[in-house]
């Protein structure tokens, strides 16, 4: 299976610190990634490099073979989307207005809506259940929905690789639950890759092909997602005990 996106010795210094120290990576086309680890661990800085809001980093970070830094920006925005970790709520869009704007990639200053630009929002709108809410603005929408527009609108750009920082942080168990399983059809039926930053440790073994696990800017597990359910493994990252129950 063919390497998305791949790092090699990748890092970062943010003032005094190394964010990134070392990081070798590679994302296989169709897989869906969890990354984990401690605060601070530099899960969404890796993130953040990749989509080139940091952009001093050393090492390498290739996109489909290429380096990242030769992509012009709405090249990147063709390959990558990207949805922010606690994306402002106060945008006064529609759901609609809001996931048709994921369409900037393909269009120029002066060009129309077009039809396949219609048809990308309406298939993001189908596969985020939103069809009931378009009408909607943003603030009136519970934080589920809102995540659910969020990825509408990064689907909608009709990129091959989704990146995302947290996209169930501060969700309840039925939004979590909402916001993988949409997820998960879009990796499955659409055959997007996903990199998916996060601290739920259930979901990351449960939902994902591969866990990566980064402390101290560096990679210190990497395994298919029940592997990760190990105490050793799991002290090693976070240098803390855990309880394990077999899920049945």
């Amino acid at each position: 299976m063919s390497i998305v996106l791949s790092t090699r010795d990748l890092a970062l210094t943010l003032g005094k610190k190394d964010a990134l120290a070392g990081v070798n990576l590679d994302i296989r086309a169709k897989e869906l990634v969890s990354i984990v680890g401690p605060n601070g661990a530099g899960k969404s800085t890796l993130l953040k490099c990749a989509m080139r809001i940091y952009k001093g980093f050393r090492g390498s970070l290739e996109v489909f073979e290429r380096d990242v830094t030769g992509y012009a920006q709405k090249e990147l925005a063709r390959a990558m989307s990207y949805v922010p970790q606690a994306a402002g709520v106060g945008l006064d869009y529609t759901v609609r207005e809001f996931v048709s704007m994921g369409r900037y990639p393909h269009s120029t200053p002066f060009s129309s809506f077009t039809a396949k630009d219609k048809q990308a929002v309406d298939m993001a709108i189908e596969l985020t259940d939103l069809r009931d809410l378009v009408s909607r603005t943003l603030p009136t929408l519970s934080g589920g929905e809102r995540q659910r527009v969020l990825i509408a609108g990064a689907i909608a750009q009709e990129a091959r690789i989704l990146l995302l920082d947290e996209p169930t942080a501060f969700l309840d168990p039925k939004h979590q639950h909402d916001v993988h399983r949409v997820l998960a059809k879009l990796n499955r039926d659409l055959e997007v890759t996903i990199v998916m930053v996060t601290h739920e440790l259930n979901c990351a073994s449960l939902w994902s092909d591969r866990v990566v696990a980064l402390r101290d800017g560096r990679v210190v597990f990497e395994g298919p997602g029940g592997d990760l359910m190990d105490e050793e493994v799991l002290r090693r990252v976070f240098d803390e005990s855990f309880v394990l129950v077999r899920h049945p």
